[in-house]
């Protein structure tokens, strides 16, 4: 027997080795299988990406810009003019005042330049230059990269997403529960259908036949039969003596019976398999019954997970690996049409400070009367808009 058991090494070993790919493959195959059958149960979802834009700016707001833009050219254009006339030698009086207005064009061109080129300065050098130079340094924003990662990932983190919130919103939109309801519905589709349930005979008819034809294989069970036999009897029984004696004498010929014993399995298969159906039919509510306790299973797995997950780390990573231009686009993209808006109002606030360096009390006091106007209007409007 022992020579035997020797011979047999190299097959048992071809027999490990053919039963592992067949394995493999059987799981294959069956996976393949449910994930088709899966596939076919669940909802067709559109491959449609919603993106939400925010509104439009309103016409008035439109309007506002193109009048403003209108005028950096028209103080260019008045300050070229004024090379050759600015009110030279002229005055006005008005209630026994008198206004020299000599030098009036160029004061109000050059204050209107000074205020647009002041802002535009100031915001150009929010994102240039790019990189830090010897004498001009570096852009606000660029330079200060790292700390606007750390403050944009602080905000997302603590106020707009972070596992608690989305923990809150998991529970009131019972988002758990509805797929947990899906899914069950899904799982009684897939196994209550008889093309699923015969694909799986199939597919485990031919694992089996594919391992009792092959010869190692057949080998090898026949061998762990009889040495399983073997150590189910007692050391000193009858029994073992006399199939220690019979192994001695015939053991390749019992193995050859086991063997040929194994390969007419599949034919008796079919009447097996059919107990599979008793077994699946068993599986929806089994999983009815232990629903609840699955839901609590995902979530709890769920927010471990969130809580594991460190939002505020990621946004600062990805800000981080910004290069300098992403980074002052990103900011551009959201604000350019205010930075937009000051830089042509910094050209009409230059141009009252222009009126008011020509006459600073009369100036200051018609200022002053316009905006209470406006204000006292805007108050008007809101409470009518109120009520």
């Amino acid at each position: 027997m022992e020579d035997f058991q020797q011979e047999s090494e190299p097959k048992q070993s071809q027999f490990i080795s053919n039963a592992g790919t067949k394995t493999k493959e059987l799981g294959q195959k069956t996976l393949n299988l449910l994930k088709s059958h899966v596939q076919q149960q669940l909802p067709e979802v559109p491959n449609i990406k919603t993106v939400h834009t925010p509104p439009p700016p309103s016409k008035t707001h439109n309007t506002t810009i193109q009048i403003l833009k209108v005028l950096p050219p028209f103080l260019a254009c008045i300050f070229i003019g004024a090379r050759f006339w600015d009110f030279n030698g002229m005055s006005l009086s008005i209630f026994g005042s008198t206004f020299i207005l000599d030098g009036l064009l160029t004061m109000i061109s050059v204050s209107g330049l000074i205020g647009y080129l002041t802002n535009w300065v100031a915001i150009n050098m929010l994102f240039k230059p790019k990189f830090k130079r010897p004498i001009l340094g570096q852009g606000l924003i660029p330079a200060q990269k790292n700390r606007i990662a750390f403050r944009l990932a602080q905000a997302v983190s603590t106020d707009l997403i972070n596992p608690e919130i989305i923990k809150q919103k998991l529970v009131a939109s019972d988002l758990i529960g509805t797929y947990r309801k899906k899914f069950l519905t899904v799982v009684h589709s897939v196994i209550t259908n008889d093309s699923f349930r015969n694909e799986l005979k199939i597919i485990l008819t031919d694992y089996i036949s594919g391992l009792v034809e092959d010869p190692e294989v057949r080998a090898g069970l026949a061998k762990d039969l009889i040495e399983k036999f073997e150590k189910s009897l007692d050391e000193k029984s009858i029994e073992k003596i006399a199939l220690k004696t019979y192994m001695m004498m015939r053991g390749e010929h019992a193995q050859l019976m086991i063997s040929n014993a194994i390969a007419s399995l599949p034919q008796n298969l079919e009447i097996a398999l059919d107990k599979i159906d008793d077994s699946l039919d068993k599986i929806p509510p089994l999983l009815e019954a232990k629903s609840e306790d699955i839901e609590e299973w995902v979530s709890n797995t769920l927010f471990s997970v969130l809580q594991q997950f460190d939002v505020h780390q990621l946004v600062e990573e990805n800000v981080q690996r910004f290069d300098e231009d992403r980074i002052s686009n990103l900011i551009k993209g959201t604000t350019n049409e205010q930075f937009q808006y000051i830089q042509y109002l910094g050209a009409l606030l230059g141009m009252i400070g222009g009126f008011v360096i020509w006459q600073p009390v009369w100036a200051t006091l018609v200022i002053g009367l316009l905006i209470a106007g406006v204000w006292g209007l805007d108050v008007i409007l809101v409470k009518k808009k109120i009520d």
